[in-house]
């Protein structure tokens, strides 16, 4: 089974689904914050292609405190492919993803409101993103830590205390 993802600008992707009994599921990375996509679900039942009608839908807003980015031309002409992990530190440290036009599409904010995150990595597997949040230091612990791991659908995080730790 599979999901067509139509933008409004005709830009069309395909992306894997899995069946379990009546239930159809897919996790759609790297979707533009504030964009009207449409999707079509297709699938093959004993020989017989079916494909479902389109259905639209609009992501919602990305956190208004990152801040502007400019993109900078290749001196050779070339494009930008790709992601980039990183994190934003500003009012609110959030992990975050960018896509080749600098536009938000993946943000995680800890839990912890006042800290810093100093490093964001995709996992080998590319299923999560590990980052490093610093916390502020007390009297009896100077460094105080936290890795957190975030599957990219969002749908599980992890936390380990690494008190004694620093980046």
């Amino acid at each position: 089974a599979s999901i067509a993802l139509q933008t409004d600008d005709g830009i069309e992707t395909e992306h894997p689904a899995t069946i379990a009994g009546n239930e159809l599921s897919a996790t759609l990375i790297g979707l533009k914050a504030d964009t009207e996509y449409t999707i079509e679900i297709s699938a093959s039942l004993d020989g017989t292609d079916h494909r479902s009608d389109p259905q639209t839908f609009v992501t919602g807003y990305a956190p208004s405190s990152i801040p502007d980015m400019n993109l900078t031309e290749h001196a050779d002409g070339s494009e930008r492919t790709g992601f980039l992990v990183t994190s934003v530190i500003k009012t609110t440290s959030m992990a975050i993803i960018l896509d080749q036009d600098l536009d938000m599409v993946w943000w995680h904010v800890p839990e912890a409101e006042e800290c810093v995150i100093s490093r964001v990595v995709l996992t080998r597997d590319r299923s999560s993103v590990l980052y490093l949040v610093e916390l502020p230091a007390d009297e009896t612990t100077p460094w105080k830590n936290e890795l957190v791991r975030v599957s990219l659908d969002g749908t599980e995080v992890q936390t380990l205390d690494l008190t004694d730790g620093h980046h």
